[in-house]
């Protein structure tokens, strides 16, 4: 571990801080993995009609109703509910592994920041 002052008189350690960018990249690489994957699909229903988004996850789930959540925040102003046989032939939207997990991880930003610097 390396400690100096800085010209405003804070003290700042290199390496201390390491372990956090650590545990980052293993979150984030979790997200990128297929194995073990959930596949939540759900319908959104629009005024200009509707679809459906198909999340398949990694190893990291943060179960159905976050992503349902994922799902409204992207189609604001849309309703979302539960995918049924009866949507099979709507369009549809995929997202996989580390797209999936990257749309998870992006409202996360501001609550890992801190902690990171």
């Amino acid at each position: 571990m390396l400690s100096f002052v800085d010209a405003t008189g804070k003290d700042l350690t290199i390496m201390s801080d390491s372990w956090k960018l650590l545990i980052a990249a293993a979150v984030l690489t979790f997200f990128t993995s297929d194995a073990n994957a959930s596949e939540y699909k759900f319908r959104v229903s629009c005024g200009t009609g509707a679809h459906v988004e198909k999340y398949s996850t990694g190893i990291v789930d943060p179960g159905k109703e976050y992503w349902r959540v994922v799902a409204g925040t992207a189609n604001g102003g849309c309703s979302v509910s539960d995918y049924n046989d009866s949507d099979a032939g709507l369009p549809e939207n995929e997202h996989h592994g580390a797209e999936a997990g990257g749309q998870a991880v992006k409202p996360l930003i501001p609550l890992i920041l801190p902690f990171l610097f």
